[in-house]
């Protein structure tokens, strides 16, 4: 899966929750190929010009590049966008969803060939006027598990608070 940090941030992007990528007929990492192909600027420019002759071939292209379709290895099926996306936990007020935003800082804990944890601390989040709340989770994936772990801890926060799970 992917969470989003600075990069996010500075673009101006709102998107809170955990995206998910499904993987099949490959063991290999390919994630990173296939955000190179879609981000490649040359095919986004193709594309663009593309779109003001001929609409499909435009369509046709993005599709051949795109992690948002399965070429056989997987896809990013999950369109975050202002929502908690697959799984990310936000704390609840009333009735109220009180969105993380962008982790601040990063901290790689394991980068094995079996497991990966990466701490992340949050910008500060506003919980009933208080503005020092802090929103730290640790995310373990372990090779060949459908499933990762998060252990998501609030730092500051006065009183117990109820929690909201995502999944788009």
């Amino acid at each position: 899966f992917r969470t989003y940090g600075p990069a996010l941030q500075k673009s101006g992007e709102r998107a809170f929750g955990y995206d998910i990528w499904t993987k099949n007929n490959t063991t290999e990492p390919v994630v990173e190929d296939r955000y190179n192909s879609e981000l490649n600027q040359e095919t986004k420019a193709k594309i663009a010009e593309l779109k003001k002759t001929d609409p499909k071939a435009a369509d046709a292209l993005y599709k051949s590049v795109s992690y948002h379709v399965d070429h056989g290895n997987g896809l990013d099926c999950y369109k975050v966008g202002p929502t908690l996306g697959g799984g990310t936990a936000a704390l609840m007020l009333g009735d109220t969803i009180i969105y993380p935003y962008c982790y601040k800082t990063q901290e790689i804990l394991d980068n094995g060939p079996l497991r990966f944890t990466v701490k992340l601390v949050y910008n500060p989040l506003t919980v009933k006027g208080d503005t020092s709340v802090v929103e730290t989770r640790v995310l373990t994936l372990d090779a060949g598990s459908h499933l990762n772990k998060a252990v998501v801890s609030y730092s500051s926060l006065k009183e117990t608070m109820p929690i909201a799970v995502g999944i788009v």
